[in-house]
């Protein structure tokens, strides 16, 4: 107690600022492993953002490749869906001019089985009006009074 009492009353205070009271295993806590998981949870942190951004750049860049790989196909498939249907409306035209080309054959066929009957027609009738004729010149008239 003695020696105590000659120690002025902030003096263990000032000892205690100074950090020469302290615990030791409290000041290796606070002096050495804290700063250490701090800067570990940094790191690693810092770490993970890299990772995330990483990962948000390949999948922009995937994103774009299908985007354009998508624009592609829809052209193709429209390229496609329009020919389709040119082609289509082609074998229609070439039906419709198919159609057309033996509706004219048909007409051709009737108007030459026409013709012939008619040919035929007008032969029977002057033959045989050439017959009568030649018979009739074949008789003699003679005046007779």
């Amino acid at each position: 107690k003695k020696f105590l009492r000659s120690i002025r009353s902030n003096c263990l205070q000032i000892l205690e600022d100074q950090g020469l009271l302290r615990n030791p295993r409290e000041t290796a806590l606070n002096g050495d492993y804290e700063p250490y998981l701090h800067a570990l949870v940094n790191l690693r942190l810092k770490s993970k953002q890299a990772q995330e951004e990483l990962a948000n750049d390949l999948l922009q860049c995937s994103y774009h490749d299908l985007a354009k790989k998508h624009r592609v196909s829809m052209k193709l498939a429209f390229e496609r869906k329009k020919k389709k249907e040119e082609d289509i409306k082609k074998a229609e035209m070439q039906k419709l001019e198919a159609k057309k080309k033996r509706k004219e054959n048909r007409a051709k066929r009737r108007e030459e089985a026409r013709i012939e009957t008619l040919r035929k027609s007008v032969q029977d009738n002057f033959i045989a009006g050439a017959e009568e004729f030649e018979e009739i010149q074949k008789f003699t008239i003679s005046d007779v009074r």
